[in-house]
């Protein structure tokens, strides 16, 4: 896939090594044109391309069974987008034409920064804090400097800073000055701080009150440079975390918010809501066992944000589970097909773990689905290769199966469908995760 030309009218290009076919259609919030090959397996996880004003062009693996690649084309600009004429071949050129430069409001995937510099000692005289307000939830990345004058730096992807550079001082023996700029405005918006402190002492970032908030937190915890981390990052959607002595699971209601996954054209129901009410049920009867669970979104949200590419956000939702250092992760999804008569119940796995904790789960799962029996699947996941415990995806069911759907749609199925896995992980929790 290449994106070719310049100006106005654009080329997107993709090339199959083997004859595909393919369909579109459009959705909103955010509106975005979407491309399905079907017959088409991609090499690598997924690819993106970055236009400075659309914003990312996105390919990934839909399905593997059946084979469907999707690519997205953010389209919030009002771009035309005009398909080839044939809908089967190997090479497919669909032509993008943007709108006239100032017709359109800028693609915006940009989060605005309003502040707080309070750092005023308020957490009592030895802490100091920054609190940081934003019109959505943000990226962010951060790194320390101990060579000549310590520094601590926080860069915030996607986010415009609306004011002049801001350099305030502080008073107290922690942070001499604050600083706080537009760093980059393209291709990416990124806004930058820079905290000047006076020792080496421990800085903290994290979620604050909800997923627009971010807070910086500086004590006068004194740290050996050589031993301390000097780079991270994170996301403002923060998981609040405090491990027990009991099992602990994180729980990924597949889709959410901007993308809405599958959909029921008989009946209506989108996979991002029938994931996300399994889940919950998923969530209360697991914590009625012990468990302690944590799942990547509780509401009907992107666990990054609007707009965000396929990877990262499927990389925010393995790093929900890596960073809490879960025992296992588990991915539920609804399956889609072209061939409305495709039906069942499949479970998928890529490393060597994953099959374990797959077999465990997999017969009380059927019972509870009383589906047809799809089996464990190897699949290279986003979510099964880049996390860190055994993991599994889920395919409950076909939303595009019109009595697949029908259950779907009832809170007794998806109730049903908790309990089945929820039998299904107390087993292997019982076996594998003795303390």
């Amino acid at each position: 896939i290449r994106l070719e030309g310049t100006g106005r009218n654009l080329n997107l290009n993709v090339r199959s090594t083997y004859p595909v076919s393919y369909k579109t259609f459009r959705l909103s919030q955010p509106n975005r044109y979407v491309i399905d090959f079907y017959g088409g397996v991609l090499d690598s996880t997924s690819l993106n391309i970055n236009h400075p004003e659309m914003g990312d062009i996105r390919m990934g693996q839909f399905s593997l069974a059946p084979a469907i690649t999707r690519v997205v084309i953010p389209t919030t600009l009002d771009i035309g987008v005009t398909p080839p004429v044939n809908t089967t071949g190997q090479n497919f050129n669909f032509a993008l034409n943007l709108p006239k430069v100032g017709t359109a409001t800028k693609y915006v995937q940009e989060k605005v920064l309003n502040y707080d510099i309070g750092v005023n000692n308020k957490n009592g005289k030895n802490t100091s804090s920054v609190v940081l307000y934003f019109s959505g939830p943000v990226q962010y990345e951060w790194r320390r400097l101990t060579e000549g004058q310590n520094r601590f730096i926080v860069d915030l992807k996607r986010v415009v800073f609306h004011e002049n550079k801001v350099s305030k001082s502080v008073s107290g023996n922690l942070v001499e000055r604050v600083r706080i700029s537009q760093y980059a405005a393209s291709p990416v918006p990124i806004t930058r701080l820079v905290f000047d402190l006076k020792d080496c002492v421990a800085v903290n970032v994290g979620s604050g009150i909800n997923d627009n908030c971010l807070v910086i937190n500086i004590s006068d915890q004194i740290i050996d440079p050589n031993m301390t981390a000097v780079r991270g990052e994170g996301a403002t959607v923060g998981v609040p975390f405090m491990r027990g002595t009991g099992k602990t699971i994180c729980i990924d209601p597949g889709h959410g918010g901007s993308d809405s996954g599958c959909l029921s054209h008989a009946y209506g129901h989108m996979e991002k809501n029938v994931t996300l009410d399994v889940c919950l049920k998923l969530a209360n009867i697991l914590r009625q066992r012990g468990w302690t669970v944590i799942l990547t979104r509780e509401t009907d949200r992107d666990v990054t944000y609007a707009g965000s590419s396929n990877t990262e956000e499927l990389d925010a939702r393995a790093q929900v589970g890596n960073r809490n250092n879960t025992d296992i992760f588990v991915s539920v999804h609804c399956n889609a097909a072209a061939n409305t008569a495709a039906e069942g119940t499949s479970l998928h796995v890529y490393k060597r773990g994953d099959r374990v904790l797959a077999q465990s789960i997999h017969p009380s799962l059927l019972n509870a689905t009383g589906r047809m029996d799809r089996g464990i699947q190897q699949d290279r996941f986003y979510v099964l290769v880049h996390t860190n415990m055994p993991a599994v995806l889920v395919e409950t069911a076909f939303l595009t199966n019109s009595n697949e759907a029908k259950l779907l749609g009832t809170e007794e199925y998806r109730l049903r469908i908790a309990q089945g896995l929820a039998d299904g992980i107390c087993k292997y929790g019982d076996q594998y995760l003795r303390k």
